[in-house]
């Protein structure tokens, strides 16, 4: 019995990891006698072919070939493989595989039950996969790996899928349909060491282009994602208790679990609010609203911006999450964290797991690769990012600039687990000031930060109508006529029609909304009349309705037909 990886390759199902290191046949899978290591099948050995142009030729060798064992399968070990590939060489040209048969045209088989949500989601877009090898803390780094059989376990082929549904190193073809298929010959390999692996790598110049692209074959095709440039590791023990100090002020308490859960989801039930995001339950919204406010300003610049297409939505939000992090950069890399499956933080005196912190990956990249990143991991993002989002911004700004940044040294979420000013700033700013006036003022011998340059999106809040604080220009006349608005303990959104100066759109994405609110404002209304006195509760004056005088004094707004939320 075998059974398909996204990748559409046949993985043997019966293979499994047993405690003295050498592999068995499950007897309910009814598996024939296994081959001899000199014997293998015209399949084994395409197999081999799309595995050695899959894995990455950068990798440490052992885990190179490690890897390219796993997905050969039938039992066939690291260094069978290697001393195959090396007599391929030896006799004939290696082909350059153009692309893995469709999984449309393969009969419908079992999957590993292992297999993820997020798998399944990105089998479309994937052709091969590659696993994660464990760099758990477990594993001893310092011993040296040698090609006997028993030098190390395989892991059941279900655990490998399940560790590699994120984080796993993917090969994206580099051809479209239009690229011919050329051969090209090998030198023969005497040794292993690191020309091996830059042979078994397709090079860029072993594709011949033909001058137009031709997508009439390309039907239901979608557009493959590049990889990203950069480095990744697992969370350090040290940066997994830093950001919570950071967050809660404590790394033995947990986030919130509205935190833990919360992804970056678009309306899709409310025609008109297509660019708006979707909260779940009370505590990220500030994160969700500084990100809105960014993949609004972003999808405004088209006519379509109320109801944009999945693709258009997901370029929006990879390019207003590239933004944040980018704003809180304090060298010319980035440190972003990303979605994982196993922990590589254990539980201790300093540190209570939350099954995300100590699952998460940590890219390094330059800055021109954080857009692709987002974009390759936009699925994972979408599920269940908001948390990793904000860790990434405390990372790229590190953790003594965030210090640094405010007033006093406070967490970033407040005892309700609602996000902070500090918190809120960092994300549109890229400095997590405690404040949001322009410039610095002083106290005495207290320095007092606020917002230093004119902010890409802008901030609003209903503590300046009770003059408890005063927002300054820089965010008040943002680059983008878009708007993070603070009110009743909540951030939602205000973003200017582009086609109507005077419109503003306005979106709550925890508020079940179910009509587009749309405010017309008349800003000379009150000129030479008596503005309504904002402490007279007989008035009933909608809250947004002040908000929108901070930009606005004399303005009477206009709700449309909508409800005014009171």
């Amino acid at each position: 019995t075998k059974t398909r990886c996204p990748s559409g390759a046949l993985v043997p199902a019966y293979i499994h990891a047993v405690p003295n290191g050498k592999r068995h046949q499950a007897a309910a899978a009814r598996p024939g006698p296994k081959m001899p290591s000199d014997q293998w099948t015209e399949q084994e050995t395409q197999l081999l072919k799309r595995a050695v142009r899959a894995v990455p030729s950068d990798l440490e060798k052992n885990d190179r070939w490690r890897q390219v064992a796993v997905l050969v399968g039938g039992g066939r070990g690291k260094k069978e493989c290697y001393e195959y590939w090396k007599a391929l060489n030896k006799t004939k040209a290696a082909p350059v595989i153009r692309r893995p048969p469709s999984p449309k045209a393969s009969p419908e088989v079992r999957r590993p039950k292992a297999q993820t949500d997020r798998v399944r989601a990105r089998k479309q877009r994937e052709e091969v996969l590659v696993v994660d090898i464990d760099d758990s803390p477990q594993r001893d780094e310092g011993k040296e790996d040698d090609y006997s059989e028993d030098a190390f376990e395989e892991e059941d082929i279900s655990q490998q899928l399940e560790r590699s549904a994120i984080g796993a190193a993917t090969w994206r073809r580099d051809v479209g349909p239009g690229a011919t298929l050329v051969h090209r010959r090998a030198d023969a390999l005497d040794s292993y060491d690191e020309r091996d692996d830059e042979r078994d790598s397709p090079r860029r110049d072993d594709v011949v282009r033909h001058s137009t692209y031709d997508d009439s074959d390309d039907e239901g095709r979608r557009d493959i994602k590049r990889r990203p440039r950069g480095s990744e590791r697992s969370v350090s023990k040290d940066e997994a208790v830093s950001l919570r100090e950071l967050l809660l002020g404590d790394a033995k308490r947990k986030p919130p679990s509205s935190w833990l859960k919360q992804g970056f989801r678009f309306c899709d039930n409310l025609e008109g609010c297509g660019y708006g995001l979707i909260q779940k339950q009370g505590g990220p919204c500030g994160v969700l609203a500084a990100v809105n406010a960014e993949a609004a300003s972003e999808l405004v610049r088209y006519d379509d911006w109320t109801s944009p297409s999945t693709e258009r939505r997901e370029s929006a939000l990879a390019k207003a999450l590239a933004r944040i992090v980018r704003r809180c950069c304090t060298s010319s890399k980035a440190l972003i964290c990303v979605p994982g499956d196993k922990p590589k933080v254990e539980r201790s005196s300093t540190f209570t797991p939350d099954a995300v912190t100590e699952c998460c990956r940590v890219w390094t990249v330059p800055e021109d690769e954080i857009e692709t990143l987002f974009s390759y991991f936009i699925d994972d993002f979408m599920d269940n990012g908001c948390l990793l989002v904000l860790y990434s911004c405390l990372l790229s700004r590190t953790i003594e600039g965030v210090r640094s940044d405010g007033d006093e040294s406070t967490s970033l979420l407040d005892r309700h687990g609602y996000a902070n000013q500090c918190a809120v700033n960092l994300l549109l700013t890229g400095r997590a000031t405690s404040n949001v006036f322009d410039g610095v003022k002083k106290m005495d011998d207290l320095v007092l930060r606020g917002v230093s340059e004119r902010s890409d999106v802008g901030f609003l809040t209903l503590l300046e109508a009770y003059q408890h604080c005063a927002v300054g220009r820089n965010f008040k006349e943002p680059r983008s006529r878009v708007w993070v608005v603070y009110s009743e303990s909540h951030y939602s959104l205000l973003v200017g029609d582009p086609s109507r100066e005077l419109d503003l759109h306005y979106w709550d994405g925890l508020a079940n909304q179910d009509e587009v609110i749309r405010l017309s404002i008349d800003e000379d209304y009150y000129e030479g009349r008596e503005v309504p006195n904002v402490n007279d509760s007989s008035l009933l004056i909608p809250p947004l309705d002040l908000v929108v005088r901070s930009l606005y004094p004399n303005a009477k707004v206009d709700w449309n037909g909508a409800e005014p939320i009171l």
